[in-house]
């Protein structure tokens, strides 16, 4: 009977002791979440780019809305991550976390932007699919972004400096030590691997067009040739 007692106060103790660990616990995530969201909040840029976005979408920037772009579209989604990875970084929380962040956005829309890449407030993300931007990139305000991007370099201390209110077009390519000035326009495909000054344009040549008069067969000829 007293073997019984003991074994069933033990148990009753460790019930004790297993609640009071869960609710601490609970009690500290609750508490990173709060301090997280308003830090989050804070970060008044993000609801302003928000509100961009559905704005340039024809929708009331409300909650709901918002919380549907970020859910359910690729570039509001990437910004979200983005802009939670800035949070976390600003705080100074453990790099494993923002790399899980990081991860997390290359794995929802095959976006892969550093942590440490440093990105001013502005900043839109058009379809969100395979734009690249790696540790050390400062870009500022009011940047465009739009898919298969990649800015960075392959060694730290070399990245790419990009000022205030730049379109950076589909596939574009900046890299190396260069800077690229205030209102700038950089074209699709195109390669950028020294400096650019304010207000220009920098774009591959354009597409010559020109009449023929090929027949059906001698054009699925061309085409069957360059498959």
């Amino acid at each position: 009977m007293i073997d019984f007692i003991d074994i069933s106060l033990l148990l009753h103790i460790l019930l004790a002791l297993t609640l009071m660990v869960i609710f601490m616990l609970t009690l500290t995530v609750g508490f990173c979440f709060i301090t997280l969201a308003c830090a989050f909040i804070s970060k008044h840029h993000l609801i302003a780019e928000l509100t961009c976005y559905l704005e340039r979408a024809d929708k009331r920037p409300n909650l709901t809305n918002m919380l549907a772009a970020i859910l359910l579209v690729p570039g509001p989604q990437s910004l979200f991550l983005v802009r939670i990875n800035d949070i976390l970084r600003d705080y100074h929380f453990p790099s494993f976390v923002l790399y899980m962040v990081r991860k997390l956005n290359k794995r929802l829309n095959q976006t892969e932007i550093s942590p440490y890449a440093f990105i001013g407030p502005g900043l839109q993300i058009f379809h969100g699919h395979g734009i690249t931007i790696s540790s050390g990139v400062t870009i500022g305000s009011n940047c465009w972004l739009f898919q298969g991007v990649t800015i960075g370099s392959p060694r730290d201390g070399y990245s790419p400096r990009i000022g205030n209110n730049a379109f950076i077009f589909t596939n574009a390519v900046i890299a190396g030590n260069i800077e690229i000035g205030e209102n700038v326009v950089i074209g699709a495909n195109t390669v950028v691997i020294q400096d650019v000054p304010d207000n220009h344009m920098v774009r591959n040549q354009p597409v010559s067009i020109t009449p023929h008069n090929f027949t059906t067969a001698e054009s699925e000829k061309i085409i069957n040739s360059t498959a």
